[in-house]
């Protein structure tokens, strides 16, 4: 089917009088809503080297999505397997406490607003595709919606390409399809892909890499709308430098990066200019 401007011209008008055309999201942080918001409909990649902190910044924007925009967010995360551990990392930057310090009222209503706005993919199960991934997806969106789907790590799912096939071809191939569902479903799909490993410098540092140092990087690099890197100039301190490599369309936001703090205790961050480390405020914050 061959389709016209003219054929269109009711959606394109609305590009620029109806907010839910081109809507964007806000992270939670002033910065880096400065620099990028996120929409849904897209793919994005998130990178970095081992202890880089790029899944503790992703749950923190998801916590922050769930809170000030009602997101519901799907994890496939062999990456903080098990779920109940995972549960924790969630209320702890929720409540703004370490788990075992939290009271009976706290448990019982931070698990309240988790169960809502959070689900997992089984990983004790059979270890699924990344086709079997979005089917799963799609029916827990038939059940409950579904903001954000999230692939924690990549290299957790199970990848069986044909004899033939090489993993360039591969990739263009699985990641045009989820690409595809993210705009049919109007999700917003992460998904955490380690880079090959890289030696530290003289100093003892380990590198900044880049979406090319994921295995098949090139490929990365031209399907995702999204590519963020997560990196630890300096190991020594609790900050982590969020660098946007990637954002496909100039209404998302642009290039650049961005220095958070980071607390350990509770896993939230702030902007290096805020005084507490805190979350969005919302009507009903038990906390």
């Amino acid at each position: 089917m061959i389709i016209s401007a003219n054929e269109l011209a009711g959606e394109f008008h609305k590009l620029r009088t109806e907010t839910t055309f081109r809507k964007t999201y806000s992270s939670g942080y002033q910065d880096l809503d400065e620099l990028f918001k996120l929409a849904k409909g897209y793919l994005g990649v998130v990178t970095g080297y081992p202890g880089s902190g790029k899944s503790e910044w992703l749950d923190a924007v998801l916590v922050n999505a769930s809170i000030m925009h009602g997101w519901k967010t799907l994890y496939f995360s062999p990456e903080n397997y098990p779920v109940q551990e995972h549960i924790a990392k969630l209320a702890e930057k929720i409540v703004g406490k370490w788990v075992k310090q939290f009271t009976e009222t706290e448990c019982k209503e931070v698990l309240a607003r988790i169960n809502d706005s959070f689900s997992w993919i089984n990983i004790e199960d059979d270890l699924p595709s990344p086709k079997q991934i979005l089917e799963k997806a799609k029916r827990k969106m038939e059940i409950g919606g579904l903001d954000c789907l999230v692939i924690d790590p990549w290299n957790g799912c199970s990848h069986a390409r044909g004899r033939e096939q090489r993993e360039d071809e591969y990739l263009a191939e699985i990641l045009t399809e989820i690409s595809y569902f993210a705009r049919r479903q109007n999700i917003l799909v992460n998904i955490v892909a380690h880079p090959k490993s890289a030696m530290k410098d003289k100093t003892g540092k380990m590198p900044r890499c880049t979406v090319s140092d994921i295995s098949g990087g090139a490929m990365w690099w031209n399907k995702v709308d999204y590519a963020f890197i997560a990196h630890r100039p300096d190991r020594t301190k609790n900050q982590i430098e969020i660098e946007a490599a990637k954002v496909k369309l100039k209404w998302m936001g642009q290039i650049g990066s961005v220095h958070l703090d980071y607390e350990r205790k509770t896993g939230r961050f702030k902007c290096l200019s805020d005084k507490e480390y805190s979350i969005p405020v919302y009507h009903d914050c038990p906390f």
